[in-house]
């Protein structure tokens, strides 16, 4: 495990958690052996829910809960986003059964509808990933975030999914799309998914690219291993000046994820 990962897994050391959640964390790294499996003498399992316990109260926003919508602790009540309507999703997503009925339809990438400084708290699962500019969207969750309110964030570790041959997503690449525009890379993004991931070529690879760009297809358009994901939030900081503080990170690869808790600090 590279070095600043393990410093970055240590920074719940100074959290003052409670005692149950003190000992399932021990010091949030040290539940991580050295190829980030979770420890077999972890005395209890972690879940999105144990840490969410600890993090989460007052009003907040769930965007793209879908039919796993996170289980709100006592103190914490929460709105969905999502782009459509129940029905269409529905209709989108015929295999995944029961459908979270939004509260809000609105874009979860720019929140345009929801008012600054406004929520105790975002939650965005297996979120991150799909959007075009992860930058752009951090801005916008921290920009309806109160000062101290939480990002509660799971993404996927490409190495524990259908994501594992794809090359990962490098920080360069996300500056650009933060910058440019995400217009810049769309065509690359599809290109390799469908080559990848749906094993393409040739001219129905040149067909399907031009239709998912016509019809804006959503995809995995980023993929991160733990590292790249730690060294995005720390360049949010340190190069584009978010205020953010990263508070928790856990990874849980029976579940295919990281689970990430940021902290907004002052204002926008």
């Amino acid at each position: 495990m590279k070095k600043r990962t393990k410093k970055l897994l240590l920074f719940g050391r100074a959290l003052g958690l409670k005692a149950a959640l003190r000992r399932q964390l021990v010091r949030v790294g040290r539940v991580l052996n050295e190829d980030l499996r979770v420890a077999t003498d972890t005395p209890a399992r972690i879940s999105r829910e144990t840490i969410a316990a600890h993090y989460l109260r007052g009003a907040g926003l769930e965007i793209g809960a879908l039919h796993r919508p996170l289980r709100m602790p006592p103190g914490a009540l929460v709105r969905f986003v999502d782009m459509a309507p129940a029905e269409t999703l529905r209709n989108r997503f015929p295999e995944v059964g029961h459908v979270t009925s939004p509260d809000i339809v609105d874009d979860g990438e720019t929140l345009r509808t929801i008012a600054d400084a406004s929520q105790d708290f975002v939650v965005a699962n297996h979120f991150l990933e799909h959007t075009e500019d992860p930058f752009s969207t951090l801005r916008t969750f921290l920009r309806v975030l109160k000062p101290g309110g939480f990002i509660f964030m799971a993404i996927p570790d490409k190495r524990w999914t259908f994501d594992a041959p794809r090359p990962v997503t490098d920080l360069a690449h996300l500056l650009r799309d933060y910058r440019e525009g995400p217009e810049t890379s769309r065509s690359g993004h599809y290109d390799e998914w469908l080559r990848i991931i749906d094993g393409f070529s040739g001219d129905v690879l040149e067909e399907r690219r031009a239709a998912f760009i016509r019809d804006r297809v959503n995809i995995h358009f980023h993929v991160w291993t733990i590292d790249e994901m730690s060294e995005m939030f720390a360049a949010a900081r340190r190069e584009l000046a978010l205020p953010l503080e990263i508070k928790l990170c856990y990874a849980d690869p029976p579940n295919l994820e990281v689970v990430w808790v940021l902290q907004k600090e002052g204002t926008l």
